[in-house]
Formats: structure tokens, C-alpha cells, sequence
């Protein structure tokens, strides 16, 4: 977890670069994170890597339904979804 941060919410197993907001109730696991990222509360994030400048609403789950995640996203062969900058 790099400084200039704000972790409200909870994350394991996870790369958080700065300038990255969790809001309270969210989850992050086995997730890379890159700058400028808001995630909203109540968020699950599992398996993903989310590129720079994206807020992503409340309630969003990313990584937890791979064929869901595929309807929006890429998902490699491995099952890491990946989010493109700027998409929310």
C-alpha cells in the first residue's frame, strides 16, 4: 500500500498504488490498483487489476462473476478481470 491512500474499507492480498480512496464496506482481495481510483462503498473487488482514473460506483462488483465480467471486460485465461482506464 503506497502512501496517500485512503483505506476505509478492507484490502488483502493487494498492490494500492497512491492517490487511491476505498470507501467504507468495500472489499478488495488478490487486486492490483492503480493511481486516481475511487471505489465505492459496499464494492467487491476479487482477481482484477483496475487501471488508473476510474470511481467506481457503490455497490459494484468486479471479478467475482467471470461471465458477467466478460459482458464488460476482459478476462485473461487465468480469470483476472481487467478494468481499462477511464472506464467509469
Amino acid at each position: 500500500m503506497s502512501s496517500g491512500s485512503i483505506i476505509s474499507g478492507v484490502v488483502r492480498n493487494s498492490v494500492i498504488a497512491s492517490n487511491v480512496v476505498v470507501r467504507s464496506w468495500s472489499t478488495i482481495e488478490e487486486a492490483v490498483v492503480f493511481q486516481g481510483v475511487e471505489v465505492g462503498r459496499y464494492s467487491k473487488i476479487k482477481k482484477a487489476i483496475i487501471d488508473k482514473n476510474n470511481i467506481i460506483p457503490p455497490r459494484t462488483t468486479i471479478g467475482c462473476d467471470p461471465d458477467e465480467d466478460k459482458k464488460r471486460f476482459t478476462v485473461t485465461p487465468r480469470g483476472i478481470t481487467v478494468v481499462p482506464k477511464g472506464y467509469f
